[in-house]
Formats: structure tokens, sequence, C-alpha cells
């Protein structure tokens, strides 16, 4: 049998929001958190704000804040929830919605819980209001609905989706872990970027140049729904091309589509707006893609591309982008600041070495991604079972 639907307000003897005064900070105290705070499940206190214990104590004089209250992200990043843990003391901006639960009719892990499935999440989108950003007010979370079992059906529930959330958080730190195994490479075969700890030779990048270009301009009327990938600064992560965020154009027939367009091993770097992205392009993307004019292309010589762009997306290059980029002053990198960037010249076998290590890390990277898919795939199953009472 189905559990009887109820609204939040039926399970809360209080719904409020944070301090809407603000606060006198202190350099050190009790923290202060934010929208960002609340995340996967639980409170967060990685914030640089802080309020005094006098301050404190004022600014919860009208509400407490008591271990097993449930706090809502209810601006901007609306719809995550989580328990107030015991045996921290901290305050919240008013943007955070404060849940004072009847304990007696409903469990704060399952309440959390409920308010983060699908269905509750499309009654917030329903429910939200503005344009810049979003709010979902206070009286239209009295008026979310879910779906309340007895008291020890809940806590059954909640335990479930608490320990397929776990699985899934370890999936994430494997692949954090995964993410940082690359620089980890790095250093361990080449030592560290900035002060060449193992003495290798020092060459300006001009030494590997064989050719060197920027982006096509005013490619505006070319974009299309499909055709050729147009590389935009967005595409640069961390050493990688991505293709997340990719639009694509109809190339021209001309010398300036020619000119711009990527080969395998190609070395892209962000000379505009945030300085120093660096992708290598993988040889998938052979001859069938152009870059925009924020990016330089780079074809090296004599030099592992994959090593070049390791390096230049780490610590050796990132010190360097940022001097050149003289504290944002700088509009962007030309020709002869790139030729300039000093590179590390380890044995060429060595880097080639680190490639193929680091296509082993790909290939892991690829199945810790599968399994991020299976476990977030059945976290959904298990939200949409315990909502529709199928758990």
């Amino acid at each position: 049998m189905s559990a009887p639907i109820v609204r939040l307000s039926d399970v809360c003897s209080r719904i409020s929001d944070g301090t809407h005064q603000s606060p006198s900070w202190a350099t050190s105290g009790i923290p202060f958190i934010f929208v960002s705070n609340i995340r996967n499940g639980s409170v967060h206190f990685d914030t640089d704000k802080f309020v005094s214990e006098l301050e404190f104590r004022k600014l919860t004089r009208s509400c407490p804040i008591d271990p097993g209250d449930v706090l809502y992200t209810a601006v901007g990043s609306y719809g995550h929830a989580a328990v107030v843990p015991e045996g921290k003391a901290f305050v919240f901006q008013r943007h955070i919605a404060h849940l004072k639960l009847r304990h007696d009719l409903v469990d704060a892990n399952y309440l959390s819980r409920m308010l983060e499935t699908p269905p509750v999440r499309r009654q917030a989108d329903k429910l939200a209001r503005g344009v810049a950003q979003k709010t979902v007010t206070l009286s239209s979370l009295r008026s979310l609905e879910i779906p309340l079992p007895p008291l020890d059906e809940q806590k059954r529930i909640a335990a479930i989706l608490d320990k397929a959330d776990a699985l899934r958080a370890k999936n994430r730190q494997a692949s954090a872990m995964i993410d940082s195994l690359t620089q980890s490479i790095f250093v361990e075969m080449f030592g560290d970027p900035v002060s060449n700890s193992k003495g290798w030779e020092i060459k300006p990048l001009a030494d590997f140049e064989l050719f060197l270009t920027s982006g096509s301009r005013g490619w505006a009327e070319y974009y299309a729904k499909t055709g050729t990938p147009f590389i935009r600064i967005q595409n640069l992560k961390g050493g990688k091309l991505s293709t997340d965020e990719i639009v694509f154009v109809n190339s021209p027939a001309n010398a300036e589509a020619r000119r711009t367009r990527v080969s395998a091993g190609d070395v892209l770097i962000s000379i505009t707006a945030d300085l120093g992205r660096v992708a290598v392009v993988p040889a998938a993307l052979h001859q069938s893609a152009n870059v925009n004019q924020h990016i330089a292309l780079f074809r090296p010589k004599n030099i592992n591309p994959t090593f070049l762009s390791n390096f230049l997306a780490g610590d050796g290059g990132k010190q360097q982008f940022a001097a050149l980029n003289r504290q944002g002053v700088k509009a962007g990198l030309n020709f002869a600041d790139i030729r300039g960037l000093k590179i590390m010249n380890p044995p060429i076998d060595l880097q080639d070495k680190f490639e193929g290590l680091l296509r082993l890390v790909a290939e892991r990277e690829l199945t810790a991604q599968a399994f991020t898919i299976e476990t977030d795939a059945l976290f959904a199953s298990l939200q949409h079972r315990a909502f529709s009472g199928q758990l």
C-alpha cells in the first residue's frame, strides 16, 4: 500500500530561513555558511567567513540551530538538503531554508533524502520564481509534497539511500584520485617543474616550434547545429580537450580555414581571458576541427606533445602564465610570449614513456566514468522507488 502524501508544512513545526541581518564578521570563530556549503547531502564548513560567539548567540536567539534540523537551499542553486550534524555550531545566510521537524512524524535523514528526489525537485522547479536567481519561497516550500510512511519504514528507506550514496561518494573520490594521478606521475618522472629539481635542460618553446598560429576571427556567421567542431577556451580543461560545450561551424573552404585547422598532436593554448588553458589534440580530431581567435595552435617538433601539454597545464606552465598575465592587466598572450615560455627538455624516450603511462591512466578513467554512470543510475532508480513506495 502506498504511503500517504503530505505537505512539508504538515511535518515541520517551523519553516524559516537564515539570518537577514548583516553580521559583524570576525577573523575566526563560528563558521558562517552559504548555499555552496550545502552539497552531496551534507553541511560542509569550508568557509572563510566567521562570527564571534556573541554574534552567533544574537543571530540564532529567535531560532536556534539544533542537530536533526534540515537545511534546504532555496535561492540560486536550490533543491539541496542536509541534516544539521551533532556538535557543530554555525550560522547560515538567508538563502538557506531552516526546517524544524516534528520528529514524532518524520525522520530527518528520510526528509533530507526525499527533498532531493526528482519528483520533489520537479515541484520546486515549477514553484521557483525569478530570472537572475531562481528562488523557492518559504510559502512555496511549505507546499512541497512528500510520501510519509511510518517512521520505521522512513528510517529503512533512508538507510538504503545512504548506502547507495556512500557508494557514489567513494566512486567520486576514486575519480578525483585518478584525475590527480597524471601530475603525480609527471612529478615522479620529471621532478618539480618549477625548481627543475632533476636539472633537465631548459629551452624556449620556440626551439620546439614547427608551426604557430592563432584561431579564426568573426566566424559567427558559420555557426551551425552540426558540422566542424569549433574549439573555444571552455573546451580546454586541465591539459585535455573537452567536448562538453562544443559548438559547430560550416567551415569555409578557404586559406583561413586551412590555417586554423588542427592536426593530431597540436597543443592548444588559451591566449585571452583565462590565460594558459592547455590541451593536446587527440588523433580522433585530426584535421576535423578549427580553433577560434582566443586560442593559439602550436604544432611541436622534437618534443612529445602530451609531455608538453602536461608541463604547460601544470605548475611549470601556470607560474609562467601568471607572470605574463601581470595580475590581469595584460589583455592576452602574443606569439613572442608563447615562444619565450621556458620548457624542461628531458630525454624524448622518457617523455614517450610518460605518454604511455597516461594511456593506462585514461583507460582507468574510462572505467571509473562508466562506474559513475552506473552508480548514479542506481541511485536515481532507488530515489524513484523510494518516492513511489516501491523500495
